[in-house]
């Protein structure tokens, strides 16, 4: 899956779940925080920022660094990974704004997964 097209499902269904999780009634606050974290994670720090992607050119001198540290689809695409980051700073932060961070990331990783058992099942 393309850098936008990440960029575009991210943003739909982050968008889409914030408006749901405002209708049970949480506070505006933590889906605001949700949603930007989840933002964060799609435009600026998603799992492809170790390609030369949207979000490294973005990032400008620090995407350069993970373009040449990390190479592609290895500890960046690791739900492990990103678990244990979390974890770690679940300990200083609220949960609704680790929790959008979390969904984009993993919805990073599954729609990539998804599209490369697609592209393997097409002949063409």
């Amino acid at each position: 899956m393309k850098g936008v097209n990440h960029e575009r499902f991210n943003t739909l269904t982050m968008t889409s779940i914030s408006f749901y999780i405002v209708s049970l009634g949480l506070p505006c606050v933590d889906v605001i925080m949700f949603w930007l974290h989840g933002m964060f994670h799609t435009y600026l720090l998603p799992p492809d920022v170790d390609t030369k992607s949207r979000a490294s050119r973005r990032l400008g001198f620090l995407g350069k660094i993970f373009y040449t540290v990390f190479t592609h689809r290895k500890i960046l695409h690791n739900p492990v990974f990103w678990t244990m980051i979390y974890i770690v700073a679940y300990v200083r932060f609220e949960t609704w704004w680790i929790a959008g961070g979390v969904l984009a990331i993993y919805l990073h990783i599954w729609t990539d997964a998804l599209s490369t058992k697609v592209k393997r099942l097409n002949p063409f």
